[in-house]
């Protein structure tokens, strides 16, 4: 794994990103028993190769003003994820795209804190489609989520604090 975490601009601009690669011998996968139960075993190799990014921007930090903290933020992974040498029974899985695993996930948020207590937070999530078999006959469709969350925290006391807050969360093109 090799990685870099950087201040662009100072107070305002942070970045980190990451890259790795793994080989993973005995690879835990599922198996189904004749019952239908589900249960793992190590089996197989598997090699993935990622790349992460992460980016914020406080455009306001301070503590004199309404909005005590503004803050942008992102993260990026792109991951190759592929089962290396993976056989069950007469079925050969080898070169297949690792089970669960979605190749490439964004999330989007900002955050806002002011000095009297009032906050909101908005974020973004991008997941793209992913095998749901080892086979990759099944996958998960790619999906988009939104989540929102305003409220207010007030310090009731030196150990106790109360927080009042709604939430909306919503799903952008499948049913959630």
């Amino acid at each position: 794994e090799v990685g870099a975490r950087g201040e662009l601009v100072k107070n305002k601009l942070y970045a980190e990103a990451a890259m790795y690669i793994l080989y993973l011998r005995n690879t835990i996968v599922t198996r189904r028993d004749a019952s239908g139960a589900d249960y793992f075993v190590n089996t197989g190799n598997t090699r993935q190769r990622g790349l992460e990014l992460s980016v914020n921007y406080l455009p306001i930090r301070n503590r004199s003003g309404f909005v005590k903290e503004l803050k942008f933020w992102s993260h990026y992974t792109s991951i190759q994820a592929k089962f290396k040498t993976y056989q069950q029974g007469n079925n050969n899985f080898s070169g297949n795209k690792l089970t669960g695993t979605p190749p490439t996930v964004l999330v989007l948020g900002a955050d806002a804190v002011t000095n009297i207590g009032f906050y909101a937070n908005l974020t973004y999530n991008y997941t793209d489609a992913l095998p749901l078999n080892d086979a990759n006959t099944f996958t998960a469709n790619a999906y988009q989520l939104l989540f929102a969350k305003l409220g207010y925290k007030k310090l009731l006391g030196k150990n106790l604090q109360a927080e009042l807050f709604i939430v909306f969360d919503q799903s952008l093109n499948t049913p959630y």
